[in-house]
């Protein structure tokens, strides 16, 4: 079900993933309200720290999708990187954790009944693979600083 709504108290209660549309780009945060505000509010500090992104999408004949991340090299001064590394770390670890969750979910027989459930499951799984592995270049970013 889809709900379109300005009644936070509303959404909280009842919404368990939340869409914001923003400059073409949907953010998908799977959670209530109180979850989407408070990983909004985590991303906009990390972005603020960020080097500058570029991904490129291309695709292979036979319909798998290659992502290619590059990053503009950032140096990060020695405090920086020593207040950074700690949440890094501790943001690979939930999206392991998360992933871990997600490959019990897609293991069990019983949650692959649907096709769109088992197609839904299988996007979710590249999208935590593809987040783990950018935050393991901003880890080695960090770690290179502190060498």
């Amino acid at each position: 079900m889809l709900l379109v709504s300005h009644d936070r108290y509303l959404v909280n209660e009842v919404a368990e993933r939340i869409w914001e549309i923003d400059t073409r780009t949907i953010h998908d945060y799977k959670g209530n309200y109180d979850f989407y505000l408070e990983q909004r509010e985590k991303n906009k500090s990390e972005l603020a720290t960020q080097p500058i992104r570029v991904v490129k999408k291309q695709e292979q004949s036979d319909n798998k999708q290659i992502i290619t991340v590059t990053q503009k090299e950032k140096r990060y001064s020695q405090g920086e990187a020593e207040k950074l590394l700690p949440k890094i770390e501790l943001n690979i670890r939930e999206q392991e954790a998360m992933l871990k969750v997600l490959e019990a979910k897609i293991a069990d027989p019983s949650n692959q009944t649907s096709f769109e459930a088992s197609v839904d499951m299988a996007k979710e799984y590249e999208e935590y693979k593809t987040t783990i592995a950018k935050l393991m270049v901003k880890w080695e970013q960090i770690m290179e600083s502190l060498e």
